[in-house]
């Protein structure tokens, strides 16, 4: 049989009888008698793992140091039968001492299928039971007496006599009070929208818990049960988690929690708790139109609460203030997440998102013109964007106020400034031309510098934007008495810190700018 195989050397002996000198001997091995006997092509098998109840032909050739020996060395065949061995296994059963008798579920197979002809020894590992520490039944009955660890061993032996070898569980007697405790995690701040925690503080006085029923609703599912058959060992609390149907009407609700805990068969005890379940806040999250990224600083407001649970919103993401002030220039052009969290007084939570475009702002420019009197120019480009709406302010003496290059003749002084809009997105951008019109110098043909506080400077009106002016006052011999670059001071009529005597004087005013020379004569009077 398998595991006791006969070897072949004892059967027919290690030496042909008469042979003298020193052999190799070969023992081959086939399932086939018929082919086997055919001595030139016998060829040498392993049968490992053996077939299944199956008969074996050995034959043994001898050969010499240098040659083959004659056939005549060759042994005959030998028959052996080969019985396959019984496996021993079996199922241990969640046994509590009240119980009263532990079963164990016999799995023994054998692989010929003669399971029904096996016999068996049980040994249930409980000495101080005397006789009925052991069986020979199928199936395994004990009746024990203390809660403790065993020892089970179960053998089997098929109907050829072959025993398996011994298959041994180590088992359980488990005490016979447990005690169904839990606690839940956060149990002041439970929320309909989020897992809640119950943590297994279950005991037994000796053993383990086998099972744990939990019922998570009691009064509204009192069948609806979670169980767990594998609750683990008792010295690390085990975390059971559900999540009740969300709700948000109204503010809380209340469940019974039951637990239900077995040590064994009948072996139970059972514990409840009401938990308070807060209503989860809803959020609705409005969109966010689009801005332009040179716009001010403004507060968010689009979202709310739906339910009117009492809490806080807050606002977050890139742009934004603690105080939910969104600052678009911080944001930068493209998309941007917004997040609106709402946290309810009893920290239920929920959240929504909203994306907010933040375009880019035209550029414009600003430029001075300078425009003698009378005259006209055509205001530059101060802005390269395309696709723009265009507006000028003031629109007086423009050609056109909607276009980016209009003609401008005013007659003073002007600043004009372009709003440049974006048809598309509407972010505008502001620029502007100064246009300093140069008008035609007023020049006096006398003053009195006789101290009196009145015409005591030759004062020259509009001559103050020709800042690159130059004047020049001669004396009747042609000496010049009064220069300046620019007229920023009037000319008081004196020359080297003297006064000049009454008379009249000529002057040359170059206003440049594109205006002609200006000549004429002035007449001081003291």
């Amino acid at each position: 049989m398998i595991g006791n195989e006969i070897d072949p050397n004892v059967i027919s002996g290690s030496t042909p009888s008469g042979d003298i000198g020193l052999y190799n001997y070969q023992w081959q091995i086939s399932t086939d008698n018929i082919l086997f006997n055919n001595i030139s092509s016998a060829i040498a098998q392993d049968y490992d793992p053996l077939p299944i109840s199956t008969t074996r032909y050995y034959k043994r050739i001898v050969t010499g140091s240098n040659c083959a020996l004659p056939l005549s060395l060759v042994s005959n065949v030998i028959k052996i039968e080969v019985n396959v061995v019984p496996k021993a296994d079996f199922e241990l059963p969640d046994f509590c001492l009240n119980d009263g008798t532990a079963i164990f579920n016999n799995m023994s197979t054998i692989e010929d299928g003669t399971s029904n002809n096996l016999t068996y020894l049980w040994n249930f590992g409980d000495p101080g039971s005397g006789v009925l520490n052991t069986s020979t039944q199928k199936i395994g009955a004990h009746i024990y007496s203390g809660a403790q660890n065993y020892i089970v061993t179960l053998k089997a032996t098929s109907v050829n006599g072959c025993t398996s070898d011994p298959k041994s569980y180590p088992f359980t007697v488990n005490g016979s009070t447990p005690r169904a405790n839990f606690i839940i995690r956060n149990a002041l701040k439970l929320c309909s929208n989020t897992t809640i925690q119950f943590e297994d503080h279950a005991s037994v006085d000796f053993g383990e818990i086998t099972q744990i029923k939990w019922y998570f609703d009691l009064q509204n599912h009192p069948n609806v049960a979670e169980v767990d058959m594998d609750p683990g060992l008792r010295a690390t609390p085990k975390v059971y988690e559900h999540v009740y149907n969300p709700f948000n009407i109204p503010f809380s609700k209340q469940f019974n929690v039951g637990m239900v805990v077995y040590s064994g068969a009948t072996c139970v005890d059972s514990t409840t708790k009401t938990i308070t379940v807060n209503a989860a806040p809803g959020v609705e999250f409005k969109a966010i139109p689009p801005v332009c990224v040179d716009k001010p600083a403004f507060q968010l407001t689009q979202g709310i609460e739906k339910f009117g649970i009492v809490g806080q919103g807050l606002y977050s993401g890139i742009g934004v203030s603690a105080t939910g002030m969104f600052t678009p220039s911080i944001a930068g052009v493209g998309s941007h997440t917004i997040t609106y969290t709402y946290k309810s007084n009893a920290d239920c939570i929920d959240s929504d998102t909203q994306d907010v475009i933040v375009n880019p702002a035209p550029i414009a420019e600003s430029k001075d013109l300078e425009l003698l009197e009378g005259g006209e120019v055509t205001f530059p480009t101060i802005t390269n964007e395309t696709g723009l709406d265009y507006s000028w302010s003031p629109a007086a003496f423009l050609s056109q106020s909607n276009i980016l290059n209009p003609i401008a003749s005013p007659v003073e002084t002007t600043t004009y400034i372009l709003t440049a809009t974006d048809k598309i997105t509407g972010c505008s951008a502001i620029g502007s031309i100064n246009v300093l019109v140069h008008k035609k110098p007023e020049v006096p043909n006398v003053f009195t510098p006789n101290g009196d506080n009145v015409n005591d400077y030759w004062v020259i009106n509009n001559l103050n934007t020709y800042t690159n002016c130059t004047v020049n006052v001669f004396n009747r011999y042609g000496k010049k008495i009064y220069s300046s670059v620019g007229y920023s001071v009037p000319w008081d009529g004196r020359y080297k810190d003297s006064e000049v005597a009454s008379g009249t004087y000529y002057y040359i005013i170059d206003p440049e700018k594109g205006r002609k020379q200006i000549t004429g004569s002035i007449t001081v009077l003291r």
